[in-house]
């Protein structure tokens, strides 16, 4: 059993060659098997060995409700409270499936929502799938300190910052480029390296393919296809990372981003969780954006969002300028 074809990247193809020259030399009556992601399918048909896929697992919402009543059962809860958080996880599975179906996040976040030290009743699925990857960056950094001197020795140049810069940069590059591969993720977080990091360039060159690594094999929340192309588990995940990308930018930066969404038309979502994240961003909107039709479409936004985050009253009047005068 060869497992983890996908694991040796670039060299997967040169693993897959050595393979199947060491399995002509096997007796006919010993087996091989060879595991592998979809990203190294193609190196792994050299094998001429019969494919198998596996499943999805059929009953992990099932796993996550035991797992919520298995947690809710060992602290003192109100039958009210209990409900709300069995509602709150019924939210998550119903609006993100593709969420749900993988156990490491689907089971954290019913960990995180039956415990309720990181969630509260306000939280949108968005808060708590960023509260999840938090977490499962904590959990991360915690294995790493046990195993020591086990690991790569690259991985203990990884910090959980440059982790979740990796996280919002190549969230980015999803919502904004029509496709992007591993090796424009990894360019693109050698540029953040460089630049915020104070990295060299050669370290950056080593630390970026890793980077990308660990949203694909350890996470599962940007992953690679079989043609070498990223893709997010969940728009949502993107969604957020886009979110938290203009959140922390310049205002000119912030300016540009604005323009493009409301131009696009198709990021709405987007647009909200950064006025979450950033309480300013919506009165800068209404300030940048002067075009009547874009700006009746902001307007109507703004409208949508009003019972989901706090608006300025600067902004509530704005809104309401508007209103009248169509």
């Amino acid at each position: 059993i060869c497992d983890g074809l996908d694991e040796c990247r670039s060299r997967s193809s040169m693993v897959a060659d050595g393979l199947a020259r060491l399995r002509k030399e096997f007796s006919p009556d010993v087996g091989l098997v060879v595991t592998t992601r979809p990203s190294s399918a193609g190196p792994a048909a050299k094998l001429e060995l019969r494919e198998s896929w596996l499943l999805k697992p059929m009953r992990g919402d099932v796993v996550q409700r035991q797992i919520l009543d298995s947690v809710t059962a060992r602290i003192e809860l109100t039958d009210e409270q209990r409900a709300e958080r069995q509602a709150k996880l019924k939210k998550v599975q119903r609006q993100q499936p593709e969420i749900a179906s993988v156990p490491l996040l689907g089971n954290l976040i019913a960990l995180l929502i039956g415990l309720g030290r990181d969630t509260d009743s306000a939280d949108t699925v968005a808060d708590i799938l960023e509260k999840a990857i938090e977490q499962s960056l904590s959990r991360w950094e915690v294995h790493r300190s046990r195993a020591g001197g086990s690991l790569e020795p690259v991985a203990t140049l990884l910090s959980n910052g440059i982790l979740w810069d990796g996280f919002v940069e190549i969230g980015w590059l999803l919502t904004h480029e029509p496709t992007c591969t591993r090796n424009d993720a990894s360019m693109r977080i050698e540029e953040v390296l460089i630049e915020h990091w104070s990295k060299s360039a050669r370290h950056a060159q080593a630390l970026g393919p890793h980077v990308v690594s660990f949203w694909d094999a350890t996470i599962s929340v940007f992953v690679e296809d079989h043609t070498g192309v990223l893709t997010a588990r969940s728009r949502v995940f993107a969604d957020l990372a886009d979110a938290l990308w203009v959140s922390r930018s310049s205002d000119t930066a912030k300016t540009h981003w604005i323009q493009e969404a409301v131009c696009h038309g198709n990021r709405k979502e987007n647009f909200l969780l950064a006025c979450m994240k950033d309480p300013g961003l919506p009165d800068l909107a209404l300030r940048v954006v002067v075009d009547a039709d874009a700006r009746r479409l902001l307007v109507e936004w703004l409208c949508d969002a009003a019972t989901q985050m706090t608006m300025s009253d600067d902004v509530i009047s704005a809104v309401l300028d508007d209103l009248a005068a169509e």
